[in-house]
């Protein structure tokens, strides 16, 4: 009876090699038998797969020692039933061997015709890893686009922070010049109001100086009347006394008489003209007077204006006032002293107008004298 032939490798399932779990192969017996990974199944069966040929071809070249020569027929001898229903085995023939399996590992003898070995496909797992390549290579193009992309954005921060900063610095700018330009507007306007008060100053110092004029030129006008009312009474005086003097001496008074009233002429055309000149100053300080309110108005708009303003924003030198609130205190200080001094100004100016009515009726008094 003819040895059967074994073969060691058990029947398993084949498992996908990218299982990153055990796998679980099974044997005739039903035994189950773990690996960690594919590839150590891949290991174990061609492991197997290399015994079992190695011992195969050993096996044939142990049983057939001896036997080479008894398959020639001697001569005049007849080929028996056995020697031709038997045929000398040959190494092409692959007669059943008993499979030995590694240490570790007990395989029942099984008879098949061919060992199971599991295809490993070569071309497939090369194009798997060439396609995990080609996904590893665009995961690694998308990481540095999106890394580009990050560092775009980054920098588009930074310049869009920067820009934020330059506005915050502008408007800062733009708000300090801002209240440093209504500071210089409050203080062009009160420039302005000393400027008019000093006009206006100058003006009425030029009217005191015309009345103090008018008022000499009449005192001088008075006492010229005076001293002709003395002389006329004295001559009054002489002609009760005397009584008639003759022709000459009337002729002589009648000559005087004429020369007096034409003095007078001549002294009420020049009053009349003082009383021109004198309506013509009233009107000038009533327009003074109105512009003089107007201007307080002003100064007191501007002095609100800046009392309502927002409190600025305490310095970093408290004790050194700016030169803005300097220069707004000395304003201030001279507006105060063109007021008293414009109050003066009014007082003289009553006082002038009195003198002046004083003068007046004086003058309607001497009128009237000389109307006698």
């Amino acid at each position: 009876m003819r040895p059967t032939r074994t073969t060691s490798a058990a029947s398993s399932t084949r498992v996908s090699d990218s299982a990153p779990s055990k796998t679980v192969s099974t044997n005739f017996q039903g035994e189950k038998e773990e690996f960690t990974t594919s590839a150590d199944k891949l290991t174990i069966a061609l492991y197997d797969f290399d015994f079992t040929l190695f011992y195969k071809d050993t096996y044939d070249k142990i049983r057939n020692i001896g036997t080479a020569t008894s398959t020639k027929q001697k001569p005049g001898t007849r080929p028996t039933s056995a020697s031709s229903s038997h045929p000398p085995p040959s190494s092409s023939s692959k007669p059943q061997t008993p499979s030995i399996s590694p240490p570790g590992q007990q395989t029942p003898p099984v008879t098949v015709g061919s060992p199971s070995v599991p295809h490993i496909d070569r071309s497939a797992s090369s194009q798997s890893l060439a396609a995990d390549n080609a996904k590893i290579q665009s995961l690694e193009n998308e990481n540095n686009l999106l890394k580009k992309n990050v560092e775009e954005k980054d920098q588009s921060l930074k310049q869009l922070s920067d820009q934020f900063q330059q506005l915050q610095v502008q408007q800062q700018k733009l708000v300090a010049a801002s209240s440093t330009s209504d500071q210089q507007q409050l203080i062009d306007g009160l420039n302005s109001i000393v400027q008019e008060k000093e006009r206006e100053n100058d003006i009425l110092q030029q009217s005191i100086s015309k009345f103090e004029d008018l008022i000499v030129d009449k005192d001088d006008i008075i006492e010229e009347l005076n001293l002709k009312i003395e002389t006329i009474q004295n001559q009054k005086d002489s002609e009760s006394s005397l009584g008639m003097m003759g022709d000459n001496s009337s002729s002589a008074d009648i000559f005087e008489v004429m020369r007096i009233k034409q003095d007078n002429q001549d002294y009420l055309t020049k009053l009349e003209s003082m009383e021109q000149s004198m309506k013509e100053l009233q009107q000038a300080m009533q327009t003074l007077r109105q512009e003089n309110q107007m201007l307080q108005h002003q100064r007191d708009e501007a002095i609100k204006k800046m009392t309502s303003s927002p409190p600025q924003p305490p310095k970093q030198e408290p004790t050194t006032s700016p030169p803005h609130n300097l220069t707004i205190a000395k304003l201030e200080g001279e507006l105060t002293e063109l007021k008293t001094k414009y109050s003066s100004l009014l007082k003289d100016q009553e006082e002038v107008v009195v003198w002046a009515t004083s003068l007046e009726t004086e003058n309607s008094t001497l009128k009237a004298q000389l109307g006698k």
